[in-house]
């Protein structure tokens, strides 16, 4: 596994335990997505990026006819989903790498679902024409992606403080023409949807503590910054000042395609 999604796994595995009670934002945008699916039931379902099974148990009710194959490339979150949907017969839990797993089975999906996994890829134009060539013949593709804008007030906020960019890795999040001609270019049919969705947090600190239990910071880390007592006041001070307190946007993308 390359480097980056080395570090990726890291975050998300050490924020196995935290990971439920902080990703609301997750738990909402995996709300909005299940509300988009008005098909009939599908026999089979792949779920790309489980974590801890939010999603999948939203799937699991949604869908109880369905045989659903959930995957994680991080094992302390795979142990979380399975406690969870424990008894469930028809959820098999498979450690992975999604990118690899797509590219090297063929077995066939009526639906192909994530919450929140995409933007971490490594080639989402080979991973999106996998996808479909996965799906069955009426198959669809049902995702949500976050996009670039996402924490970008903390971006600005560190580098008011900082005097320096502090390259968030939502940099190389899709942007939303590039995943709508990614989409356009493999799938027959693509209806989109972007929502910034906003969280306001009570200081600067619980902000970043929410990013690291939730394994969103993506491997990055913030010691460069030398966030001392002073930097994050003048940070809360910055919040303040500009959006009334410590504020975050989600930038997320709503996909539903057909194959």
């Amino acid at each position: 596994m390359e480097l980056r999604k080395e570090k990726i796994k890291k975050a998300f595995s050490r924020s196995a335990n935290t990971y439920d009670i902080y990703a609301d934002v997750q738990k909402e945008s995996a709300d909005k997505l299940i509300d988009r699916f008005k098909e009939n039931q599908p026999g089979s379902v792949l779920e790309i990026g489980c974590a801890t099974g939010n999603y999948t148990l939203m799937l699991a009710d949604r869908l109880p006819a369905a045989s659903i194959t959930s995957i994680d490339f991080s094992e302390q979150m795979i142990e979380h989903a399975a406690s969870r949907l424990a008894g469930r017969e028809n959820i098999r839990f498979i450690c992975a790498d999604a990118e690899d797993f797509v590219e090297k089975t063929d077995k066939k999906f009526d639906l192909i679902t994530s919450n929140a996994t995409f933007q971490w890829f490594s080639d989402l134009d080979r991973s999106l024409r996998n996808t479909a060539r996965l799906l069955s013949d009426r198959g669809i593709l049902l995702c949500s992606v976050f996009g670039p804008r996402t924490f970008f007030e903390l971006e600005l906020a560190l580098s008011h403080v900082c005097g320096k960019p502090a390259g968030f890795p939502a940099h190389s999040f899709p942007e939303k023409n590039y995943l709508l001609s990614l989409l356009n270019n493999i799938y027959s049919s693509v209806e989109f949807q972007e929502l910034d969705l906003t969280r306001k947090y009570a200081s600067t600190l619980q902000f970043l503590r929410y990013i690291k239990n939730t394994g969103t910071t993506g491997g990055y880390t913030l010691r460069p910054f030398m966030l001392t007592r002073s930097r994050i006041n003048t940070m809360d001070a910055w919040f303040g000042q500009n959006y009334g307190g410590c504020r975050a946007t989600y930038q997320v993308f709503l996909v539903k395609a057909y194959k």
